[in-house]
């Protein structure tokens, strides 16, 4: 099985800007990127908690995979246990899902200010940040949906494992469809976190144009 991804992210912590001065749609716009950092830090503490599901699911699976035919009472429990894991798993995922989903209802407050800024280089910049974090929502919500269905899949093989007596092309087919899903979350989580350093890079140079002014 291939190694879980571990989904990265987080925004990059910036100083919040002393922008008092600046006019009100400048410091509303910072209240808002702000508090959408804040409420990702639960994803991040989330996120951490998904890792750890997946070592934890890594060692499981390498254990059954080291068993003698002749150990099938072991690999029963070893299953469940697995099984058990991957409901954990999933539950600290729709977590994730609720703090993005959060994030993202903070962050398009600021939509409707973009029209209000007055300077022609900040308001550019605001607006490919804008776009950028949208594309990033959007990325993260098809790392959300692969992930998923990669941990039914692999629920699916260990619930093979749990059987009585099971046929190894059944394994090694669902063993090809779990690691096919989850080159579908590699696939997703690269663009997600493409989307996310974009980001990152953007927000840094509207807080620094900002000072600049």
């Amino acid at each position: 099985m291939n190694k879980l991804i571990h989904i990265s992210l987080l925004i990059l912590f910036l100083v919040i800007l002393s922008a008092c001065g600046k006019g009100d749609v400048t410091d509303e716009i910072h209240k808002y990127l702000e508090e959408t950092v804040e409420i990702e830090q639960e994803f991040q503490a989330n996120q951490e908690k998904v890792y750890e599901l997946e070592q934890k699911d890594e060692e499981i699976y390498k254990k059954i995979m080291e068993l003698a035919s002749d150990e099938m009472d072991e690999a029963k429990e070893l299953s469940e246990q697995a099984i058990e894991l991957l409901d954990e798993r999933l539950e600290y995922v729709k977590l994730e899902r609720t703090s993005m989903e959060e994030s993202r209802e903070a962050f398009e407050q600021i939509e409707p200010l973009l029209e209000k800024i007055s300077d022609k280089d900040q308001k550019l910049q605001m607006e490919k940040m804008y776009e950028t974090m949208i594309n990033r929502y959007e990325a993260y919500e098809k790392v959300y949906e692969q992930y998923s269905e990669s941990i039914r899949m692999t629920k699916e093989l260990y619930s093979i494992f749990n059987e009585d007596k099971f046929n190894e092309r059944d394994v090694y087919s669902v063993l090809e469809n779990v690691n096919n899903s989850y080159d579908e979350v590699f696939k997703a989580n690269e663009l997600f976190n493409n989307e996310t350093a974009l980001y990152n890079s953007l927000k840094q140079e509207y807080y620094e144009m900002n000072n600049e002014k």
